[in-house]
């Protein structure tokens, strides 16, 4: 399970815990896994895969992940960071995509990132 999500931990200082169990089918992997990224870099994860900038060490309890046919199709997640920055870029794609609602200090939207003392996200999400 080193490579799940492209985690590479030679290139991280980030732990990785996970109970998980698999099996192949015809179809291909199917599974189940839980456990815990810790000191997960969030800049080395987000902002260098993605157009948005986002910073600080996070933890990301996994709750559930499931997978069928080599597809993932449920992920139970937390993310909890103990501040940094987000961009403005990224607020909006969370509000776009996870139906977020942004709150009214970030209303404005001048700033090109915002700083942040704490950012928790429940992310319950299905794939289809």
């Amino acid at each position: 399970m080193a490579i799940f999500l492209g985690w590479n931990r030679s290139a991280t200082d980030a732990n990785f815990a996970a109970r998980y169990w698999r099996s192949k089918r015809a179809a291909g992997w199917q599974g189940r896994l839980s456990g815990q990224f810790s000191k997960l870099d969030s800049d080395r994860f987000v902002s260098q895969r993605f157009p948005h900038k986002l910073s600080g060490r996070a933890n990301v309890p996994i709750s559930d992940a499931r997978f069928e046919a080599s597809r993932l199709t449920l992920f139970d997640a937390t993310i909890v960071s103990e501040g940094g920055v987000v961009s403005q870029s990224l607020l909006q794609a969370a509000i776009g995509e996870l139906q977020l609602r942004r709150a009214e200090t970030f209303l404005d939207g001048q700033q090109r990132h915002v700083a942040y003392e704490q950012l928790v996200k429940s992310a319950p999400c299905c794939t289809d």
